[in-house]
């Protein structure tokens, strides 16, 4: 809990989007159109908006072998389809070089949610916390 409580407080201190250890969203049925595809990329990602808003139950935490997994949902907060990128970062905030995984959620249909995962979370530092941005990219 105190390391959860942590990240959230660094997550706020630095404005990044999407902090979150829980989602708004309910239980929304997910778009089976959507489809997702990963990369690692440097922790800063500048091209897009930020939707912070459209991230729900967000979940980051270490496994028992020390690797990190994220899961969540995006929902399509316009009114038109949508691409999504939900970069994940653990480590320190502000790293200079450190690396991201990112997710592209194309396709997501207004109002309908699109589950991601990203099982192997970059980790950096002696005690990580788990960093995240959305951004809509269309």
């Amino acid at each position: 809990m105190r390391m959860l409580l942590g990240a959230i407080g660094v997550c706020v201190a630095l404005g990044l989007s999407a902090c979150s250890s829980g989602g708004s969203g309910g239980s929304k049925t997910p778009d089976p159109t959507a489809s997702t595809s990963s990369s690692a990329v440097p922790v800063q990602v500048e091209e897009g908006v930020a939707a912070s808003q459209d991230l729900n139950n967000f979940l980051c935490a270490p496994l028992a072998d020390g690797t990190w997994t994220a899961t969540g949902s995006v929902t399509n907060s316009t009114e038109a389809p949508a691409d999504y990128r939900v970069t994940v970062f653990a480590g320190v905030a502000n790293a200079p070089d450190a690396a991201a995984q990112s997710v592209v959620l194309s396709g997501v249909a207004p109002g309908k949610a699109a589950p991601f995962a990203v099982p192997k979370v970059p980790t950096s530092g002696a005690a990580p916390q788990c960093f995240v941005k959305v951004v809509r990219l269309s």
